[in-house]
C-alpha cells in the first residue's frame, strides 16, 4: 500500500522517506506521490503530494494517467499515454510517459532494469516484445497442449494472467461476487431494493445516452458494473455471461413485458373497443 525510500548518507541520518501511497477500490486506482521525510522525532514534507489516477480498459491496461496538479487551463495534467500492441509492447510514437509511471500492460509493473517492455508478476517475467514468458509455467502440467512460455494461450483480447500462473478472464468471478457488488459497491445498494423501488430500477437498466464521439447510444446505467470482479460469470449451460450485457437486456425484457401488459389492458378496455359483442353481432348480420 506504500513505498518507502531509505537513504544512507551522513546528512540525512539514515532517514526513511514516504515516496508513494497506492490507492485501491475494486482494483488499483492510482497512487499518491509523496516526499515525506520520516525520522525518530518528526516528519516533514518539502513538496505537496500529487495524486495520479489510472485510466484503464477492459483488460486492465493503463491507457493514460492523469494528475490532480493544477494547470493553466484548469484541466487535469496528463502524466502518461500508452497504446499497446496485442501482446503488450507499447507502440512507437504512440506512447508518452513524463512521470515515469511504473504500471502499464494489464496493470503489471514494468521491469525496465532488464529491458524496456518487460513486466514483473508474482511468479515470472513477461517479455511483451516477444509476447512470451521468460520462464516455465509453474502449472505446466495442467496445460500439456500449450508451450510453457505461452502467454494467455494467444487469446490476449479476452484473457489476462495476473500472477504468471494461468490465464483467466479479467474481472471473472462468481454469482456471490456479483451479488456483493449489487448489495455493497453501488452507492444506492441496488441489490437490496424491493417492491416499487426494485421495479423502477429494473425499468432503468436498459437506459441509453447518445455519445457523439462514437455516434451511437451507450448504456448509462449498467456500465457501472464493468469495474468489478463478477462482471463475467461462467455457467455450465451458457458458458461465460457478461453481467453488464445481462443486466441491460434484463431491463429491456422487463420493459417489453410491461409494455405488452399495458397494450393488453388498453385493448381490453371498454373505451378502446370498436364494438361491443352485441354491436358486433348486429353489424355482421
Amino acid at each position: 500500500m506504500a513505498v518507502y525510500e531509505h537513504k544512507h548518507g551522513d546528512s540525512d541520518n539514515g532517514s526513511f522517506t514516504l515516496a508513494e501511497q497506492h490507492l485501491y477500490g475494486a482494483g488499483r486506482l492510482g497512487m499518491r506521490k509523496r516526499d515525506l521525510a520520516l525520522n525518530a522525532t518528526n516528519a516533514s514534507e518539502s513538496t505537496p503530494p500529487v495524486t495520479h489516477y489510472e485510466l484503464t480498459n477492459h483488460l486492465g491496461n493503463v491507457m493514460a494517467v492523469i494528475s490532480d496538479e493544477a494547470s493553466a487551463t484548469a484541466e487535469p495534467t496528463v502524466v502518461s499515454l500508452s497504446d499497446y500492441y496485442p501482446f503488450g509492447m507499447t507502440e512507437p510514437g504512440r506512447s508518452w510517459n513524463a512521470g515515469d509511471y511504473r504500471f502499464g500492460y494489464t496493470g503489471h509493473e514494468k521491469e525496465n532494469d532488464l529491458a524496456e517492455g518487460v513486466y514483473t508478476t508474482e511468479y515470472r517475467l513477461l517479455d511483451t516484445r516477444l509476447g512470451k514468458w521468460m520462464s516455465v509455467d509453474p502449472l505446466f502440467g495442467k496445460y500439456p497442449g500449450m508451450s510453457s512460455y505461452n502467454y494467455c494461450g494467444g487469446n490476449v483480447l479476452n484473457l489476462v494472467d495476473d500472477d504468471g500462473s494461468e490465464p483467466e478472464k479479467n474481472k471473472a468471478g462468481t454469482v456471490s461476487d456479483f451479488m456483493y457488488v449489487l448489495n455493497n459497491e453501488s452507492s444506492r445498494k441496488v441489490g437490496k431494493f424491493k417492491g416499487a423501488q426494485a421495479a423502477e430500477y429494473m425499468k432503468s437498466l436498459n437506459g441509453t445516452e447518445f455519445k457523439w464521439s462514437q455516434m451511437r447510444p451507450f448504456p448509462n446505467q449498467t456500465t457501472f458494473f464493468n469495474k468489478f470482479k463478477g462482471k463475467y460469470i461462467y455457467t455450465t449451460k451458457a458458458g461465460w455471461l457478461d453481467m453488464v450485457h445481462f443486466m441491460f437486456y434484463a431491463g429491456a425484457a422487463y420493459n417489453a413485458k410491461l409494455n405488452k401488459q399495458e397494450a393488453i389492458e388498453i385493448m381490453n378496455s371498454k373505451s378502446y373497443a370498436l364494438f361491443s359483442s352485441s354491436e358486433y353481432q348486429a353489424y355482421i348480420f
